[in-house]
């Protein structure tokens, strides 16, 4: 199962919601097609918010 995919998609896709510049890195929300949001910070994983599958 990939990554942060839990509804076990077998491509999952993943959308850029949205880029915060920062004096420390950047900080970008990105949604998988599962449902799940990933918060990336300076290129690394700041959090992950289990969502549900869409139908």
């Amino acid at each position: 199962m990939p990554w942060g995919c839990r509804a076990a998609l077998r491509e999952p896709t993943w959308h850029l919601l949205s880029h915060h510049a920062t004096s420390d890195g950047g900080t970008d929300y990105c949604r998988c097609a599962c449902g799940t949001t990933v918060i990336l910070h300076g290129g690394g994983i700041a959090a992950l918010v289990p969502g549900t599958a869409r139908g």
